[in-house]
Order: structure tokens, then C-alpha cells, then sequence
């Protein structure tokens, strides 16, 4: 009986799900095996990987996708002389098996597209016929039989099976099913968790199309109650709008009665609206309760669907680490290396969205895991290492945050090379580089442009770094940080979002418009005065937990009328931050947090810089979503119009003059910039010894020193400085991170006017202490 089209598409459409599924199946059963299994689970696990390959053969036949049908009987076959006991699994079998299951994928895309074979399908069908007919090697790895040597002329004289009767129907041995059945009775429990997991028969399968349909209408929903929430707000102001008439009648009613003294058609009107009125708070009141009820009833019912939609998108990360385990084994074989690969947590569940987009930056750690960081098995040895090296990936569920650690013990990241190479290519300034943390410096590895390996491969390519992984992190809204120690390891720590969809978003107005920031990526937000503001290099800078953080204007980076300042005493400042760099921007205000779904940009708007998409306010509005990653890029790439603030206290302060004494590049831009900013004249000296040298040549009228430094530290400055008749008089500020108190005594013995603790460093405090000591 012939089948319509449409059907036959549809059971097509069918199969190919399947096959996936059978294929995922044999796959991790095969990779399972290769790293070794006890007796009863290693005979449990060939069992399920004879069924699936029947399962492929018989669902082939269904469709007449002839060349599964054959290479799936023999590799029924195979693992049928597996059940017998009359082939041993080992790699070499094992290789051949993963590559008919990539033929079988092939096969299936070419009998989906109308071609033919891409591929000789005889040539792999001798193969697995040579191995199934003359393999007699032992299943117990104990067993003192030896392998069966085919030679080259033995294996020609073997008829090759013609595809007509590969296909022909054969039944399964029932020897084979009744010594199985017998395993099972008779056998220890199962261990069902080396097994691969079979899908359950209480589900069915729906399109990510049709999911993603209804996803977007949940979302809409969540719109239409934060619509709601806004109209049950005017509705509460019109309430009470009819509150304040009805008491304002009230007491003009009586003044009206006494001023007219005699029965009135003003004072009936009045009456009668006073009435009106009157019902009309009592309606709006029942309104606007009944109001509230089916508001939080939408709420919740909202939330839940929502909740309940998020979850049916979810799937088990193991759906993605699996087939990776296949991608780890080829590259370290073909690297010629030893890796064992292990993998937990993979039972966690996430968004299907992350999960494929995060497969890219996962599979490009691994690569670089096998091909820079794990070394070979001599090198190993000669460092004391087990000669095969261990790649693994932990998955770790934390509220909305999924954090993947992917982690080595090869030969970690050598912190010199890093410098090295990004100093070569410019990614850095040497001034950069001396400001550095640890972490910071790893961080480089992250920025574009950086590669530690030059040579071509097939493998790695050439100039592809690590960028990549951080870009595509991005995108997802996650990010990507790393910890490394040369000789022992690395770990790269990958954050992700649970969900794509509806997230909490930090509303504010810049240059005439309204904004959203994804809340993720909001460092701080803060209110700024002047003098909280710093001079750094050109341009101004707040601080950030002592640190300096340029500040620019978020309209201007927007290309919006920029911002102008205006008299108050506070200046509203959201801080964005991204891997290497943060940024502060001013706005004009900041509206408030809320749930906000993020629609996506559609042609020919599809990639606008510094935005994401766009979402709407209870009122219809629509809000722009800004790029937080952009953001931060585009405001560090501007070197002009960073200045928005002048000290007022300049003009008073322009004939003192101030040395500032500190080897720390950082901390001494930090305080000539608080100090020039406030119209002071500074000199900086790196160390001691350079600060008493300038002392002698220049007369100063303040001097502000740190105390660990080379040639001479801050103690002995400030001893000499007050020893010697000449200078004594100079007031003289103690700038440290040494917060002990015996250095606070220290610094008192020797003179010292001021002692500052870095940590508790502020713009306002080293101000007031140097304008009371000048």
C-alpha cells in the first residue's frame, strides 16, 4: 500500500529521531566498555547495545533506508558473537563500531536529501563481516586464548555478503535471548547506572518549533501582567483621586448651605454630585479589590506556567557531555596522547538554548585541554605525572547558574608566556602589565587576538584563541574565568544561565530615552558627588572598592545628546563590568529593577552595536535592551569628552605643592589624580630614596609616602625627612596597606603627621587630612 507524502515525511521525520536516539545509545554503551566494566553490568550493557542496533535495523527497514538496514545487521552481529562470548571488546572493535554509526548518520542525510552514498558502504560491511566470522578472541579479559590472526590471504578468500541479503529479515537467536533471560534471573542486581538511559514510554515527542511557539506566549503573558500591574496602580490613583473630591465636597457643602442660608438649586447639585461621588469611590473600591485578586491570581498562575514551560525545556546536560566523550577520545588519538575523561553532575538539567550553545566553547576547552595543556606520556613521565593524563568536567547547579569547571592536570598556564605574547602582539601596555593581579594576567588569555601557538593543525588552527569561548559565553550571557598552576593544571570555570527567557532587568533614562541592563551584569549602582571623582591619565574616574573605574557618559557612548551636569549634590552611576574591564556611566535616572523578556533584533536591524533586543513596559512602550559587553568596549575605546566635573576648590589650592612617594604605578596615578583634580601641584618619586633626592631639589608643602618600597621605605623617609632641620616642617602622610598596630606605632615614632590604611582609602579622607596639614 502506497503512503501519502505527508506521511511518509512524517515517519521519516520519525526515524531520524530515533536513529539519534539508538545511535547516542550505542555510542556511550561503546565508550563505556572501553574504560572497563565488572562482569554482570559489562553483559547487561552489550544486551542493551544488541537491542538498539535490532531497534535501527528493523526501524530502517520500515522506511527502506537500505544501507542502515544493512550496516545495522552487522553490527547486530557483532555484538551478537559479543554475547556469545566469542569477540572481546577492545578499541581497535571499537573504533570500527563509532565509525559505522558516523556512516549510519551520513547514510540517513543522504537518503533525507535524494543523493546517493557519499561513502562505499561494501567496504565497511567486509570489514565488520571479516571481524564477525573470524574473531574468536575470549570475553573475559582473564581468558589465555589468543586472538585469531586473519591473514591478508586468509581474509580474501572470505565471500563477501551482497547488500540483497543483508537486508533479507533474520531472527534474533533465540539461544541468545534465552541465555540473556537466564542472566537476568539469575544475576546480581543491575548496576543501572553505567547503563545508557532509555527513554520512558509515558512521553512524547514535541518540535523545539512548537515549544518555542508556545514559550513566546507565555512570555507575552508575563507582559500582559505587568500591564496589569500598572493599570491596578492608575486605578488605585484614580480611587483615590475620588477619595480626595469627595472630601473636598464635604467641606465645602456645609459652608455653601451656610453662605446661601436658604434651599438652593446649587445646593442640590452639589448634593447630588457629593452622592455620585460618593459611589463612585465605593464602585472603584470594589473594583479595584476584585482587581487585586485576579491580578495575584494572574500572577501566580502566570509564574507557574511560565515555571512549568521553562522546565519542559530543560534537558540533561549528560545530552550534550556524552557525545563529547566520543570528540575528547578522537583528538588525543589523533595527538597521539593518553586521556582519561571523566565527567559528574551530568544529571543536571538545563535550557536546551544554553545547552547548544555552550557545545562550541565546551568542545574548544577540551581541544585545547588535549592538545596544550596535557602532555605527552614521556613528558609525563619525566615530570613524575601517570602517563595518562586526566581531562574532566564538573557541572554544578546554583539557583538560576549553571557552572561548568573543566579542568586538567597537564602542564598549566605559564604566566610569563602570557606576558610575553601579549606585549608581542600589543595587546597590552608594559604600564598595564605592571598593575596586573594574578588573575588579571591569566584573564589576558581571554582577550582577541591572543594564541599561544603559532603552528598550524588540523585540530587547533592557527590564531583561533580562546576569544572565541568568551564571545560565545557572551552571547548566552554567561562568562568564562580560569585558574592555572604551572606543572599542575588548569581549570576553566564557565557560568550560565539556567534560562534564556525571562530575566530581572535594571530600568534607567539616558539622553531623552528609556533603557533596560540585563541586572546580571550590573557591577554596582551607585550616586556620585564631584568630589568623589578622580583624575586619571585624560580623563576621570570613580572609585570602586579603592580602585579607579573610568567614568563616561551612557548617552554619548549611545551617540544621544550627552549629558550635561546639573546642579545637584548627587549624580546617579550604573557600573557594568566584563572580564577585563569596568566601566561607570553616568544617567539621568534610574527607574527601578523588574522582569523584563528580552525579545530579539529582526532584519534589518538583526546585529545593532551596544543592544540586545528589546522588551515592553506595562504601558506598551517599547525598551530598548542594552549590550552590557558592548557597552563597556565601545565607553573604553573613547578618548575624548571623558571630563564632566571641575573642582571647585581648584583655584584655592594652586600654590601648594605635594610629593607623592609610591612604587605602585596604580596608587600613585590614583593620588595624583585626587589631588590634581583638587588643584593641587603633585610630583611623584618611586621610591624613597628618589623622594629625599626631589625634597632637596624642590621645596613642597606636603608629602604623602608609602612604606614597603625598594632602596628606602616609607618609615625611613619619613625619619629623615624629620631629622633634617631643613624639612621637618613638612607634614608628611602615611599612605599603606600595613593596618598592624605596631606599623601605626611605627609610623608615629618616626614623624609621621597621617596614617591612612589603603583599605579604608577614600577620596574625602585624604582630602580633609591634607587640606588640615597645609
Amino acid at each position: 500500500m502506497d503512503l501519502d507524502e505527508k506521511f511518509s515525511r512524517e515517519l521519516l521525520e520519525t526515524f531520524r529521531v530515533e536513529l539519534d536516539d539508538q545511535i547516542q545509545v550505542i555510542s556511550e554503551g561503546l565508550l563505556t566498555l572501553e574504560k572497563g566494566l565488572d562482569d554482570s553490568p559489562r553483559l547487561e550493557l552489550i544486551n542493551v547495545l544488541f537491542r538498539a542496533a535490532h531497534n535501527i535495523k528493523g526501524a530502517a527497514r520500515g522506511v527502506d533506508v537500505l544501507d542502515i538496514v544493512a550496516l545495522s545487521h552487522r553490527m547486530e552481529s557483532l555484538f551478537g558473537a559479543v554475547k556469545n562470548g566469542d569477540l572481546l571488546i577492545e578499541s581497535p572493535i571499537i573504533d570500527l563500531c563509532l565509525e559505522t554509526l558516523d556512516r549510519m548518520r551520513e547514510a540517513m542525510e543522504d537518503f533525507c536529501n535524494g543523493c546517493a552514498a557519499t561513502f562505499d558502504i561494501n567496504d565497511l560491511l567486509f570489514r565488520l563481516d571479516r571481524l564477525s566470522a573470524h574473531s574468536t578472541l575470549s570475553l573475559n579479559a582473564s581468558s589465555s586464548v589468543r586472538p585469531t590472526v586473519v591473514t591478508e590471504e586468509s581474509a580474501t578468500k572470505i565471500p563477501l555478503h551482497t547488500l540483497s541479503a543483508a537486508i533479507q529479515s533474520e531472527s534474533i537467536d533465540s539461544e541468545h535471548e534465552n541465555r540473556i533471560s537466564k542472566q537476568n534471573k539469575d544475576g546480581k542486581e543491575k548496576n543501572t547506572d553505567l547503563l545508557p538511559s532509555v527513554e520512558s514510554s509515558a512521553s512524547i515527542r514535541v518540535s523545539m518549533d512548537k515549544l518555542e511557539q508556545v514559550t513566546g506566549l507565555t512570555e507575552e503573558l508575563q507582559l500582559v501582567k505587568t500591564e496589569s500591574a500598572d493599570q491596578m496602580d492608575q486605578l488605585r490613583r484614580l480611587h483615590d483621586q475620588a477619595a480626595g473630591l469627595r472630601d473636598t465636597l464635604d467641606r465645602f457643602t456645609p459652608m455653601l448651605k451656610t453662605d446661601l442660608q436658604q434651599p438652593s438649586p446649587i445646593i442640590k447639585l452639589t448634593e447630588q454630585l457629593q452622592q455620585t461621588i460618593l459611589e463612585l469611590n465605593s464602585n472603584t473600591r470594589s473594583i479595584l479589590d476584585q482587581y487585586k485578586i485576579n491580578n495575584k491570581r494572574l500572577n501566580t498562575l502566570s509564574v507557574a506556567l511560565h515555571r512549568d514551560m521553562q522546565s519542559m525545556r530543560l534537558v540533561p546536560v549528560r545530552t550534550l557531555l556524552q557525545p563529547l566523550t566520543r570528540s575528547v577520545r578522537t583528538i588525543a588519538r589523533e595527538l597521539g596522547k593518553q586521556v582519561d575523561f571523566d565527567i559528574s553532575g551530568d544529571a543536571i538539567e538545563m535550557d536546551r538554548a544554553v545547552l547548544e550553545g555552550v557545545k562550541a566553547p565546551l568542545l574548544h576547552l577540551f581541544r585545547n585541554a588535549v592538545d596544550h595543556g596535557i602532555e605527552s606520556s614521556q613528558a609525563r613521565l619525566t615530570a613524575g605525572k601517570p602517563p595518562v593524563g586526566r581531562l574532566s568536567i564538573s557541572v554544578e547547579g546554583h539557583g538560576n547558574q549553571i557552572l561548568m569547571k573543566v579542568s586538567d592536570d597537564g602542564a598549566g598556564i605559564d604566566g610569563d608566556t602570557v606576558k610575553k605574547i601579549a606585549l608581542e602582539k600589543q595587546l597590552i601596555t608594559t604600564t598595564e602589565l605592571e598593575n596586573m593581579d594574578r588573575q588579571a594576567m591569566l584573564d589576558i588569555i581571554f582577550r582577541p587576538g591572543f594564541s599561544t601557538k603559532e603552528s598550524v593543525t588540523d585540530l587547533s588552527g592557527r590564531g583561533i584563541g580562546l576569544d572565541v569561548v568568551q564571545s560565545n559565553l557572551n552571547r548566552l550571557k554567561g562568562h568564562v574565568s580560569v585558574d592555572s598552576t604551572v606543572g599542575k593544571g588548569s581549570q576553566f570555570t564557565l557560568s550560565l544561565p539556567l534560562s534564556l527567557s525571562t530575566e530581572r532587568g535594571l530600568i534607567i533614562r539616558s539622553g531623552g530615552g528609556i533603557f533596560a541592563v540585563p541586572i546580571a551584569a550590573v557591577e554596582r549602582v551607585m550616586t556620585i558627588s564631584p568630589q568623589n571623582v578622580v583624575e586619571v591619565e585624560a580623563s576621570q574616574a570613580v572609585l570602586l572598592d579603592g580602585q579607579p573605574v573610568p567614568l563616561r557618559d551612557l548617552a554619548l557612548t549611545l551617540k544621544l545628546s550627552p549629558w550635561a551636569a546639573k546642579d545637584l549634590q548627587q549624580y546617579p552611576v550604573i557600573i557594568l563590568s566584563k572580564n577585563w574591564g569596568a566601566v561607570a556611566f553616568l544617567v539621568d535616572d534610574i527607574v527601578g529593577e523588574r522582569d523584563i523578556v528580552i525579545k530579539p533584533l529582526t532584519p534589518p536591524l538583526i546585529s545593532v552595536r551596544n543592544v540586545t533586543g528589546g522588551t515592553l513596559s506595562g504601558s506598551g512602550e517599547i525598551i530598548i535592551v542594552l549590550n552590557p559587553i558592548d557597552l563597556v568596549t565601545s565607553a573604553l575605546s573613547m578618548k575624548t569628552n571623558c571630563r564632566f566635573f571641575e573642582n571647585e576648590s581648584s583655584s584655592e589650592n594652586k600654590q601648594s605643592s605635594i610629593l607623592i612617594v609610591d612604587d605602585s604605578i596604580t596608587t600613585r596615578t590614583l593620588e595624583k589624580g585626587i589631588l590634581e583634580n583638587s588643584g593641587y601641584r603633585v610630583e611623584i618619586a618611586v621610591d624613597g630614596r628618589e623622594g629625599w633626592n626631589k625634597l632637596q631639589e624642590q621645596a613642597f608643602d606636603l608629602v604623602v609616602t608609602d612604606v614597603e618600597m625598594p632602596n628606602m621605605n616609607g618609615f625611613d623617609l619619613t625619619d629623615l625627612i624629620k631629622q633634617h632641620s631643613k624639612y621637618q616642617s613638612i607634614p608628611v602622610i602615611i599612605v599603606t596597606s600595613l593596618a598592624r598596630e605596631a606599623d601605626k606605632q611605627r609610623g608615629i615614632e618616626v614623624g609621621a603627621d597621617a596614617y591612612i590604611v589603603k583599605s579604608q582609602f577614600e577620596t574625602k579622607v585624604l582630602l580633609e587630612v591634607v587640606k588640615q596639614l597645609i
